[in-house]
């Protein structure tokens, strides 16, 4: 095996190299030969006792980020509780990824003073020593966390997967005093479905009758986006009555919400789908018409073309729109209306359906 001497001069020998191909260990799988899978760290993280903190004492000495990320990223692996103060210090590094492996470090030496560091995260730090922060706060399971994890939850411009990731980390710490800021994110229409998904995951974490109301004030919103983030909320918590709330919200006429009920029952797989998107394609609302001539096509593939043709002749064109893509879907064929003439591609539609009704008939013969 290599001694702690051979390994620092190799490290130092390739520390542009090692500059230049640098990326956070939880991003290794970006690289084509990421640096972390190398020997020489593979070697380093082999070492034990007094000869591994050695070499993590020399690497943390060196003035490259990248040499002293590896000491980082030995300290965390390895837990050498002998380096706390350097790693408290390093979240004063001007180098992100020193920072952000800073912030691991923190998290797997279980450091007090460390902790209180992160709870004083600034808002201005960047995003991804943020999302170090954030999986050290999950992990830590500390109810002081909260404040910060909600703040960033419910920055508006925030990165998504930051917010993502805070949204998990107050679902694991799981306490009823991050609803509030949840909510707010579920019902966010201007915040990304991943962020809406986590917030609404979250809340079916904390759980409680709390989380109930919220989740199921969501599924009465309306909003196709926020009834399917919902949808997959309850589902997780293995709502028995979910399928029977979203068939009561399809009968309700008045509702305004039925077709994204339609489209949310469908991803329950409940019994009465197929049958509930039977009715859909002949409703009173073309909204419902619509979205169930392409769920048909989901349960149905190339079965649901027959039963498609009638709604090319519906009397709303949104209907008709809807029908020509799901047909196309079905039989893997291209109609998509050309300058905006939907008659055309209609006519086109209709013209493959009546030729494949003669193909089918002359083969039955």
């Amino acid at each position: 095996m290599q001694s702690a001497d051979t390994l620092y001069l190799e490290f130092e020998a390739q520390r542009e190299t090692l500059e230049e191909r640098w990326s956070l260990p939880w991003y290794s799988d970006r690289q084509k030969e990421p640096l972390w899978s190398g020997p020489a760290v593979k070697v380093a993280s082999g070492l034990a006792g007094e000869v591994l903190d050695g070499l993590i004492e020399r690497l943390l000495d060196h003035t490259s980020f990248a040499l002293q990320g590896i000491a980082l990223y030995l300290i965390a692996e390895r837990e050498r509780s002998g380096f706390r103060a350097q790693v408290c210090r390093s979240l004063d590094h001007p180098s992100l990824h020193v920072r952000a492996l800073g912030a691991v470090a923190i998290g797997q030496l279980r450091d007090a003073e460390g902790m209180e560091r992160l709870l004083d995260s600034k808002d201005s730090e960047h995003p991804e020593v943020k999302k170090a922060i954030v999986d050290t706060l999950r992990s830590s399971g500390d109810t002081r966390s909260i404040p910060l994890l909600a703040r960033w939850v419910g920055r508006i411009g925030e990165d998504d997967e930051l917010r993502r990731k805070a949204c998990e980390a107050l679902g694991g710490i799981g306490d009823a005093a991050a609803m509030p800021v949840l909510a707010r994110v579920i019902e966010d229409d201007t915040a990304s479905q991943e962020v809406r998904g986590g917030a609404a995951c979250a809340v079916g974490q904390i759980g409680g009758p709390d989380a109930q109301r919220l989740l199921l004030r969501g599924l009465r919103s309306g909003s196709a986006k926020t009834v399917g983030i919902v949808t997959d909320a309850l589902m997780a918590r293995h709502d028995p009555r979910l399928p029977a709330r979203l068939i009561a919200m399809i009968a309700d006429k008045a509702s305004g919400g039925r077709p994204a009920a339609l489209s949310a029952l469908v991803r329950t797989g409940d019994a009465q789908v197929l049958s509930s998107v039977t009715d859909g394609l002949t409703d009173e609302d073309p909204k419902l018409r619509a979205v169930a001539c392409g769920l048909l096509v989901e349960l149905e593939g190339r079965n649901a073309a027959t039963r498609l043709v009638a709604h090319l002749a519906d009397q709303d064109a949104e209907v008709r729109t809807a029908a020509l893509a799901a047909y196309g879907r079905s039989t893997e064929q291209d109609f998509s209306a050309t300058e905006g003439d939907l008659d055309a591609a209609v006519a086109r539609a209709t013209e493959h359906a009546a030729k494949r009704h003669e193909s089918e008939a002359s083969e039955g013969a």
